[in-house]
């Protein structure tokens, strides 16, 4: 029996990134807790990360930016990826000269926090198999 790959990436981003650029999921403020605004900046990074094509790996961007397209203060975003760091959501570090910070996503360990407040697993599979994983809404 052959074991099945899942991309956690592809699956997280597939439900939050679908047609608009920000959306509010009130459920992602609840499950992580935190607010409104948290959720616009983890989507704005994970739509970095999307267009870097890290593949799940780090990425650098500025405060100044992310100030330009959240409209969040950078102490606000400060508070805001704490929440995140301590969730294991989100791990950040340092580099280079100037120093700049450097983000990376973990999509495997937000998408089992999502799995465990929704009270299921959100991985379904098709009778067919042919369609692969994809999230379920919740009701």
């Amino acid at each position: 029996m052959k074991k099945e790959s899942i991309n956690y990436q592809e699956l997280v981003k597939s439900s939050l990134l679908k047609k608009s650029y920000i959306r509010f999921y009130v459920d992602i403020a609840r499950f992580l807790d935190i607010s409104n605004d948290g959720v616009i900046l983890l989507q704005f990074l994970m739509a970095r990360d999307d267009y870097y094509d890290t593949g799940g790996d780090w990425f650098a961007i500025t405060s100044n930016k992310r100030e330009k397209f959240t409209n969040l203060s950078e102490y606000k975003q400060r508070g805001i990826i704490k929440k995140l760091e301590s969730k294991g959501v989100l791990t950040t570090k340092k580099l280079g000269l100037p120093a700049s910070t450097f983000f990376k996503i973990n999509y495997k360990k937000f998408y089992f926090l999502y799995s465990a407040f929704l009270g299921t697993p959100v991985l379904e599979h098709t009778a067919t198999g042919d369609t692969g994983p994809k999230l379920r809404r919740r009701r």
